[in-house]
């Protein structure tokens, strides 16, 4: 039942799909990550559930956002859901990234991707920067030597909420209440990029798959 959440009344179970689930994800991996206000936080797979979330958070954190992209329908997601910036991965983004930031580097990455740009986006990172594990849509989990950890004085994170919730109970019910606050304050705008019906998951699935999809996918069962 610690999974259950009620929907307020003004909020449809679409929108009640779109939220919970990636919003206390993109929640949490800024908590864990430290973000602080005047920081920047570089989002991999920006356009995607978590990182529209993560962008559409920014904000509420006091951060600005680096959105990172495969594709010009990507760069509109990540714009409409709050990107400070937006940079294509197919490009020769890391330089951009540094010209962004001074020369120096960005405080915090978010990482939904992994595969071969994994290496740039810890290269990003400032000297003393975090940087915040997700997920590996790019289809490989990359390895990484860690003397780059030590000549820079960086810190990565992995995370999985519900593995943290097992060992320090409570966790969840602290991520829900941070991103209900912001609910509440009207301060959250969902990025659903499509809904499905029942008879056409393999395709909303197929969507995830290829990397087409944008925003939160969901699937109405009626």
């Amino acid at each position: 039942m610690r999974a259950v959440v009620r929907l307020p009344d003004s909020m449809s179970f679409v929108e009640g799909a779109g939220i919970y689930m990636n919003y206390a994800t993109a929640w949490y991996a800024l908590d864990r990550a430290g973000a602080r206000p005047g920081e920047t936080v570089l989002v991999t797979g920006a356009a995607g559930g978590v990182g529209t979330c993560v962008l559409d958070l920014g904000p509420a954190f006091g951060v600005s956002t680096i959105a990172l992209v495969s594709s010009r329908d990507k760069e509109v997601m990540a714009r409409n859901a709050g990107a400070t910036h937006v940079l294509r991965s197919d490009g020769d983004w890391l330089p951009q990234v540094r010209e962004l930031t001074g020369g120096r580097g960005v405080e915090v990455f978010v990482d939904m991707v992994g595969g071969d740009r994994f290496l740039d986006t810890v290269r990003s990172l400032r000297i003393g920067g975090r940087g915040v594990i997700v997920g590996f849509a790019g289809g490989s989990i990359p390895e990484l030597r860690m003397n780059r950890l030590l000549l820079r004085n960086l810190t990565l994170t992995g995370i999985t909420m519900d593995v943290m919730e097992t060992e320090h109970p409570g966790t969840l019910e602290r991520v829900r209440h941070g991103v209900q606050a912001l609910l509440d304050e009207g301060r959250l705008s969902p990025a659903i990029g499509a809904v499905y019906p029942m008879d056409r998951a393999a395709d909303a699935l197929a969507a995830l798959d290829d990397r087409t999809a944008v925003g939160k996918v969901i699937v109405r069962v009626r």
